[in-house]
């Protein structure tokens, strides 16, 4: 009787661990087909930390914001979640506001956590989970070339998931 009791305890453990994989993995591949694709602007780094190993770190200008464009309810602080709420302007997207809710009427919005309040300049930066693209080995050094001003092309689902589909030069 034990021996069952330790066999089901197993089955429930491993049965919730494969469903927690599956629901991550799940809603990666949904974000990146039904999301609405947003191109965004990206802006330049110290070309020293752009291409490390397999992939390009990016920056973006919705990666720091003013407390004074801050729309939460709470002031905001490190840790929270933030949401970047989106328009386009010619083409590309740009951040209208940053708020801890999601937009009500469906406008595009990501989805990110704020990682440091800079107090001495009231800024505020936040990552979204876009910042690095994932490139074939030995193709960093093509991208690394325009990094600073590129555009990126991402999909954000309907929850805030967002999924970097790809980098390319400003035309």
């Amino acid at each position: 009787m034990n021996a069952q009791r330790i066999r089901i305890a197993l089955i429930v453990l491993v049965s919730a661990q494969l469903l927690v994989i599956g629901g991550v993995t799940a809603s990666y591949y949904a974000a990146s087909v039904y999301g609405k694709e947003v191109r965004i602007a990206t802006i330049p780094i110290d070309p020293r930390d752009l291409f490390y190993g397999d992939y390009v770190v990016l920056r973006y200008s919705l990666n720091t914001f003013s407390s004074k464009d801050w729309h939460g309810a709470a002031p905001p602080k490190k840790g929270m979640a933030v949401y970047a709420w989106l328009r386009e302007k010619d083409g590309l997207f740009e951040a209208s506001r940053f708020s801890d809710t999601p937009p009500p009427d469906g406008t595009p919005a990501l989805r990110g956590r704020i990682v440091q309040k800079q107090s001495w300049n009231d800024q505020v930066d936040v990552v979204y989970g876009i910042e690095r693209f994932y490139v074939p080995e030995g193709t960093g050094a093509d991208i690394e070339a325009y990094a600073g001003r590129a555009i990126a092309s991402v999909r954000i689902a309907l929850w805030g998931q967002s999924y970097l589909e790809s980098v390319a030069p400003r035309p």
